[in-house]
């Protein structure tokens, strides 16, 4: 229940279904030459590292400064 409310993944808006970024780097992976069929398969989002929040720490001092999160903190 509180994972909802500390965790970044749960404050950043993602703009596509995982099945639709997964079927991009499926796509990827073809165009440089990984054509052979795969045995398994696997994806998770990672969040950003204490650097950001660091950085943010030092340089915004609003107080919604945590409510601005890019995407770009959330890596597929």
């Amino acid at each position: 229940m509180l994972t909802q409310q500390t965790s970044i993944l749960y404050r950043v808006l993602i703009e596509q279904p995982p099945e639709v970024m997964v079927k991009t780097a499926q796509d990827i992976l073809k165009d440089l030459g990984y054509t052979e069929e795969h045995a398994d398969s696997a994806f998770r989002f990672m969040d950003a590292t204490f650097k950001y929040f660091d950085y943010v720490r030092r340089t915004d001092q609003s107080s919604d400064r945590f409510e601005k999160i890019p995407a770009l903190t959330i890596q597929f």
